[in-house]
């Protein structure tokens, strides 16, 4: 009997190691790679528009570019600096 379950216990472990779905964990790390570099290149995009940036620093962004901005899936948060040194946040993109 106990020989009889080893066995049984052998080949239930060789039918799961083949039979197991590996790609569907390999399919969710390439999405989840995709969103990151979707998400990235983005933010690149934005850091590179220093017109739209100088609007935000000025507060004159038009109401279509803030409702852009606000559907973004990560925050945006840019501050200024006067010549005494303080900070003051100018601009948000979410109420978290």
């Amino acid at each position: 009997m106990l020989i009889l379950a080893i066995l049984l216990f052998t080949l239930s472990f060789a039918f799961n190691t083949i039979y197991s779905n590996r790609s569907s964990v390999a399919r969710e790390v390439r999405l989840a790679e995709k969103y990151i570099n979707h998400q990235y290149e983005d933010f690149n995009s934005f850091c590179n528009d220093t017109a739209l940036i100088n609007r935000l620093l000025a507060q004159a962004e038009p109401l279509s570019e803030f409702n852009h901005l606000s559907a973004k899936k990560y925050g945006i948060f840019i501050y200024s600096e006067n010549v005494f040194g303080n900070t003051d946040m100018r601009f948000w993109n979410d109420q978290l």
